[in-house]
């Protein structure tokens, strides 16, 4: 009886702390590479927290690269180290794939780590650098829900 007691304790505990939890995201992102084709890309993200350190981005735009049109996907996993910080500033790190459209299509594994502003609050900017396509910069803006 004291084990039961114990479980329903623990997740209601753990129901309680992730009520208030951000679950989707939209934001606009600008990502640069410097690889071979170097690009420049802008578009639309959208994220799913599916845990409460974990994130799930989904990554679109159109840009340039080598002076063609160019387009780049990405799919990359977060994991956050201040997920409800509701001010200030929170740090990720994640990993995932991408791919790019230009004059030939390309993919690569991407490792990267971001800082952003107010994690847990109802928006905020973002940076990200890392590799993916040579170096990988990336900044925006996140609406969560």
């Amino acid at each position: 009886m004291r084990i039961i007691c114990i479980l329903v304790t623990t997740i209601l505990a753990a129901a309680r702390a992730l009520t208030g939890q951000v679950r989707h995201e939209l934001g606009m992102q600008v990502t640069a590479t410097t690889g071979r084709p170097a690009a420049l890309v802008a578009g639309l993200a959208w994220a799913w927290r599916p845990g409460y350190r974990d994130r799930l981005v989904l990554h679109s735009g159109l840009g340039v690269a080598e002076h063609r049109l160019a387009a780049r996907s990405e799919v990359v996993w977060h994991f956050l180290l201040q997920p409800a910080a509701p001010s200030g500033v929170g740090v990720y790190g994640g990993a995932g794939l991408a791919g790019q459209v230009a004059r030939s299509a390309r993919g690569w594994i991407v490792v990267l780590v971001g800082i952003e502003s107010r994690p847990g609050g109802r928006s905020g900017w973002m940076l990200e650098a890392g590799v993916g396509g040579g170096v990988r910069v990336g900044a925006g803006y996140r609406w969560r829900k």
